[in-house]
């Protein structure tokens, strides 16, 4: 499952968010378009060169252009990234606790220890300070 998502899913979550964005016309002085409709994020080497661009088409200071540059491409690599984590995280872990509670349920199937009415009889004796003993109706006989 991981490699397939390293593989083919986090390159298409990546494309997938960029061209959302460029759908959505947000950063457009960062994501732009060549002739054949292919989306370009710019290199950080060529950082520097847009906003000096940006700077004289705006008339403002290149040093914040530049900034605001720098906070955009980091937010556009940033999320898909944070969101395979996450996701690949709890889904990985998610699976790993269902197998291993099911493995643990076969090996203990006709194990007579484990009775579940006994567990749920220890764990709610503990969590309320009742002894086993009262918990457990003991019948008499009346003649």
């Amino acid at each position: 499952m991981v490699v397939l998502y390293t593989t083919f899913g986090s390159e298409l979550l990546e494309k997938g968010f960029i061209g959302l964005l460029s759908k959505k016309n947000k950063f457009p002085d960062l994501l732009r378009k060549d002739l054949n409709g292919k989306i370009n994020i710019p290199s950080s080497k060529e950082l520097p060169e847009i906003a000096e661009k940006l700077a004289q088409a705006r008339k403002t200071n290149a040093a914040d252009e530049l900034k605001k540059l720098t906070k955009q491409k980091a937010f556009v690599g940033v999320v898909p990234y944070l969101f395979s984590i996450v996701a690949m995280g709890f889904t990985l872990s998610a699976i790993t606790r269902l197998w291993t509670q099911h493995r643990y349920n076969v090996e203990h199937k006709n194990d007579k220890k484990f009775d579940k009415t006994q567990i749920a009889v220890k764990s709610f004796g503990s969590l309320t300070n009742i002894s086993k003993d009262s918990l457990l109706f003991k019948s008499t006989k009346i003649d």
